[in-house]
């Protein structure tokens, strides 16, 4: 019974355990692909935290004044895999988005910018 819940309380740390990605733990680097007010991000899991699985990628926050849009990603153990992460645009209010730098944001704060693909 004991080594139950040694068990239970070590595999609620795991999961519990988040960290952020960095851009360059992807050994492919993400695409950023805009269709209409999608953006659609396709990732690949870290190679320094290769147990950890990429769940979340999202939009930090969007400065409207100078047109960038900052994106991270959340990445832990236990979490179903996930390659394709797709976002509404609309929701941040972002309707020309061919005007916009994409940034990803490393936990650190520093920030790479991105390529994007926009189809038709």
């Amino acid at each position: 019974m004991s080594s139950w819940i040694v068990l239970f309380f070590l595999s609620s740390f795991f999961v519990g355990c988040e960290n952020g990605v960095y851009y360059n733990e992807m050994p492919i680097q993400p695409l950023l692909i805009i269709k209409g007010n999608v953006l659609t991000i396709k990732s690949s899991n870290s190679i320094k935290n290769s147990a950890q699985l990429i769940y979340k990628v999202y939009i930090i926050s969007v400065d409207q004044n100078k047109k960038i849009v900052y994106i991270a990603a959340k990445q832990s153990i236990g979490m179903p895999y996930r390659d394709t992460f797709r976002i509404n645009l609309d929701d941040y209010k972002i309707f020309n988005t061919e005007a916009y730098q994409y940034y990803w944001c490393n936990p650190d704060k520093k920030m790479t910018t991105m390529k994007v693909s926009w189809e038709k």
